[in-house]
C-alpha cells in the first residue's frame, strides 16, 4: 500500500469541507408559521415537540405519531426542520419508500420550496443536503420532483387557509 504525506502532494487547495455542509438557518421565522405548521401536523394526527435524540435536527416517529424539532435552533431553522419532518409524515407514513435517499431528497425539496415561498432562504442548508442524499444523481432529483412539489403545494395551501382565518 502506498501512503503519502500532504507535504508530498501538489495541486490547488481543496475547498473547505464546511463549504459543502448544510448550514443551519440563523434567523427568525415569519410570525405565526410555527403555530400554523403545528396545527397542520395535528390535523393529520401528529404531535409536535421540541426534542433531540442525537445529532439530528428533527425526526418523524410514525409509530408514536410525533414530529420533533431540535430545541436549540433558530426560529427559521426550526420551521424548516418542521416542514421537512411534516413532509415525512405526509408522504412516508403509509408505507415503505423507494429508498432513504429518495425520501430525504423529497422532504428536503419540500422544505426548500415551502421556505422559499415564505421568504426564508434555506438554500445554504437544502442544496448541500439534497446533493449529499442524491449522490449527484439527476435521476433521483427527477424521480422526487412531482411528489415533492405536490406536497409542498398542499402545505402552502394549508398555511394560506390558516393564516387567512
Amino acid at each position: 500500500m502506498h501512503v503519502f504525506d500532504i507535504s508530498q502532494t501538489e495541486g490547488e487547495e481543496l475547498p473547505e469541507l464546511d463549504a459543502v455542509r448544510p448550514k443551519l438557518l440563523d434567523a427568525d421565522a415569519p410570525e405565526g408559521i410555527w403555530d400554523a405548521l403545528t396545527r397542520h401536523a395535528q390535523s393529520i394526527g401528529y404531535e409536535v415537540v421540541r426534542h433531540q435524540r442525537g445529532s439530528e435536527n428533527g425526526y418523524c416517529d410514525f409509530l408514536e405519531k410525533r414530529v420533533a424539532v431540535r430545541p436549540d435552533v433558530s426560529g427559521a431553522q426550526a420551521v424548516k426542520t418542521l416542514i421537512h419532518e411534516l413532509g415525512h409524515a405526509l408522504l412516508h407514513a403509509e408505507g415503505p419508500v423507494a429508498s432513504r435517499e429518495v425520501a430525504e431528497v423529497e422532504v428536503e425539496s419540500i422544505a426548500y420550496i415551502v421556505c422559499n415561498a415564505l421568504g426564508l432562504d434555506s438554500g445554504d442548508y437544502s442544496f448541500p443536503y439534497i446533493a449529499r442524499w442524491a449522490e449527484g444523481s439527476d435521476e433521483v432529483i427527477k424521480q422526487t420532483a412531482e411528489r415533492a412539489t405536490a406536497c409542498a403545494r398542499q402545505i402552502l395551501e394549508t398555511l394560506q387557509s390558516v393564516r387567512s382565518l
